[in-house]
């Protein structure tokens, strides 16, 4: 039984659901789990079943469970369960999540049984007749939004697996948010205390570094190599993996190549939480959500995490950007463009928190520090648009584009808008933004011992990255 299927129990009374076509479908998996094989005598029951369901309370979907599970010796023990499961409801969300933590490790029978714990604790939040709850939607997606999904996965007899036809992406990130926080939280944590700090001079920070982001590439199933080069008597590297998209090529021709960057280097010796852990792990659960979600794309992701962003090689042909791009130009590897993370973790609500770099931004750069920005050049406006529109749709944080086409573009903004990685990009060529908190301009930590972990908004981060992640596969073909 699939992670959903307890939910069409209560399809008749929610039509027009967004889930609604998941939930037709997903019934299959009731019946399956109701008999042994299609030449088993209880099949013409479990249709007659499928036929009633409209008529159903939880109380008996989960009578028809057991009376067809008897054979196996679990009636006792689901009925055990499903007492717990009903007297949790009495209790808050957190504590329900809690019950079901404990009770799932020793359920390796409950997929075939029918009785997925997360789907009758789903299907009981839709089921607003039979347990006195706020609302069906809310009170499931509550549910949902508190559960460590990751806890699951891989679990004997416990299928949490979301297939596409029936779950969207956007639908996996907002169910993967919780996911998501902690282990952006978790990077961020691994680099900053990284000591010494991860500067030009200090190489073995900088190996443990890219160590971390290579481990995690590799983690998530996605081919990873080094990208090696000298400056200044001493090796540095960049930390390269590859998303292939599904769908199939179209003639000899190779798909273009879209990249998807950030630099875990630091200036001096400070924790770098903002700059630029910040933007590294935005970038590994990018490349997390790609390998999990399989997107399929007219164009193949390339993620580097670059090395010697900073002063003293900023702007020089040994930045890791610079060393990456060039390889791309010389390999003549068609590129449909670049997407730098850099710095997406510093907000703040307060009103004047946003300063403004030149007074003719009044009105097109918001003084509340609660957004997060897609800034680019003019030269690439139709780029930095169709990325800025595939990332603000329906995004639950402020986006802001800077280089849109028909946007004023005050001068100050020239040198602002190429202060990271994508403006190596642009030497060769290739439409490149970056997306930032605005750096600097807003948080009074760059560059200082103060640019620790506790400063950052990691609720802000997690929708960015939610966002950027829409469009990053979000570009047009």
């Amino acid at each position: 039984m699939d992670y959903y299927a307890a939910l069409d129990l209560c399809i008749q009374k929610h039509k027009g659901h967004p889930h609604e076509k998941m939930f037709r479908d997903a019934m299959h998996g009731i019946i399956n789990s109701c008999h042994c094989s299609p030449d088993d005598k209880n099949d013409t029951q479990a249709m007659e079943i499928y036929k009633q369901r409209d008529q159903w309370t939880l109380d008996e979907w989960f009578d028809v469970i057991l009376n067809f599970n008897k054979k196996d010796n679990q009636d006792e023990l689901l009925s055990e369960i499903y007492e717990e499961i009903v007297e949790s409801f009495k209790n808050e969300f957190d504590q329900n999540y809690e019950v079901a933590i404990s009770l799932s490790w020793d359920l390796n029978g409950m997929a075939h049984s029918g009785c997925d714990i997360i789907g009758v604790y789903a299907g009981a939040y839709f089921s607003k007749d039979d347990f006195e709850t706020n609302g069906p939607y809310e009170d499931c997606q509550g549910f949902v939004e508190n559960m460590q999904i990751s806890d699951y996965l891989g679990q004997e007899g416990f299928d949490l697996y979301m297939d596409p036809d029936y779950v969207t992406p956007e639908d996996y990130i907002q169910y993967t948010s919780i996911d998501l926080k902690k282990n952006l939280y978790a990077h961020v944590q691994f680099l900053t205390e990284l000591n010494p700090a991860r500067n030009s001079m200090n190489l073995e920070s900088l190996q443990q570094a890219s160590g971390y982001i290579a481990d995690h590439f590799a983690e998530y199933g996605l081919p990873v190599h080094r990208q090696t080069w000298m400056a200044d008597g001493r090796e540095y590297d960049n930390v390269v993996a590859r998303y292939t998209s599904p769908r199939p090529l179209e003639g000899n021709e190779p798909r273009p190549l879209l990249v998807v960057g950030a630099h875990y280097d630091v200036a001096g010796d400070q924790p770098g939480a903002d700059d630029n852990a910040s933007a590294v792990a935005g970038l590994l659960e990018t490349a997390r959500l790609l390998a999990e979600l399989k997107p399929d794309l007219a164009y193949d992701i390339e993620l580097v995490g670059y090395c010697l962003e900073e002063s003293p090689f900023f702007g020089s042909s040994q930045m890791g950007s610079y060393v990456h791009a060039k390889s791309l130009h010389d390999a003549g590897i068609p590129v449909k463009g670049m997407i730098c993370y850099e710095m997406i973790g510093y907000y703040s609500d307060k009103r004047g928190s946003q300063p403004l770099p030149d007074p003719s931004l009044k009105g097109m750069v918001p003084t509340v520090a609660n957004f997060i920005g897609v800034i680019g050049r003019p030269e690439y406006g139709e780029f930095n648009q169709a990325f800025y529109q595939a990332m603000a749709r329906d995004s639950e944080i402020k986006v802001v584009g800077i280089g849109l086409p028909g946007q004023n573009f005050p001068t100050v903004l020239s040198g602002l808008v190429g202060l990271s990685d994508h403006s190596s990009y642009w030497k060769f060529g290739y439409p490149a933004l970056m997306i930032n908190d605005t750096a600097f301009v807003r948080n009074p930590n760059y560059h200082q011992v103060t640019d620790s972990i506790d400063t950052l908004n990691f609720d802000r981060m997690t929708q960015a990255v939610n966002s950027a992640y829409r469009g990053i596969v979000g570009l047009p073909s």
